[in-house]
């Protein structure tokens, strides 16, 4: 890695592609809350590196078809049991309020993956949520001595197949390291950006320059129409 000075990796930018192997997970276990299109094709690949997963959806018969598709895969009960002997546990789920419910549970009854944590604990928020939420989540799962890494992501269903996530991290350097032959194995850019809620900032910030490269896009096509050209042709031309 490079890009800052040896003891602070916040900044550094890894990949997993052209030189670099798929890391090898075989003998870790890793644990994923959420199996929707996102999370599921990500299951697939920590699966093809070697993890076996610990995995909760909403839809257990969901999980169920994806553990038998990929093997040596455990369906969870609940967001809590999927901690159990995972180094790590991943939830890809819609919003803040279902990252509360699954990792919090605000009603009380020892469901979310909080109350499965040891000391050592590893939560990788992979979601797009709330920058303020993050950081209050994140202090909230510090009481129990776990830490909480945000790592939203970019690309689509397409790279998450493919294994070809770009990956901007929000968390301590320790907490960025022990995930990252995780991130290696879903992802081909990975950046440390920052502490805490620095990974939803990054994404942020990705969602508004792809937002307004598409509006200026959609100007000039106008432009050209306007002017009798066909905007089809304009296409074949690069910057």
């Amino acid at each position: 890695m490079s890009g800052s000075a040896p003891g602070n990796e916040t900044g550094n930018e890894t990949g997993s592609g052209a030189g670099n192997e798929t890391p090898n997970l075989s003998g870790r276990t890793v644990g994923l809350v959420g199996l929707g299109l996102m999370g599921a094709p990500m299951a697939r690949q920590l699966r093809a590196a070697g993890a076996a997963l610990r995995v909760w959806n909403r839809t257990r018969e969901k999980a169920e078809a994806l553990a038998e598709e990929i093997g040596a895969t455990e369906v969870c009960a609940c967001p809590r049991d999927v901690t159990d002997g995972a180094e790590a546990t991943i939830v890809m789920v819609s919003d803040a309020d279902a990252v509360e419910m699954v990792v919090f549970d605000p009603d009380e009854n020892s469901y979310g993956a909080v109350h499965g944590f040891d000391a050592d604990g590893l939560l990788i928020d992979m979601g797009t949520t709330s920058v303020l939420r993050t950081r209050g989540f994140a202090d909230r799962l510090r009481r129990s001595g776990a830490e909480w890494l945000d790592a939203p992501v970019s690309g689509g269903t397409v790279a998450a197949e493919s294994g070809a996530l770009t990956i901007m991290a929000g968390g301590s350097d320790t907490a960025f390291h022990r995930a990252l032959p995780l991130f290696q194995a879903m992802g081909q850019r990975i950046t440390h950006v920052g502490a805490v809620g620095a990974g939803q900032i990054a994404k942020s910030a990705n969602q508004m320059i792809v937002g307004l490269t598409i509006g200026a896009v959609a100007e000039a096509f106008a432009l050209a129409r306007h002017a009798g050209v066909e905007p089809g042709k304009i296409r074949r031309f690069r910057p």
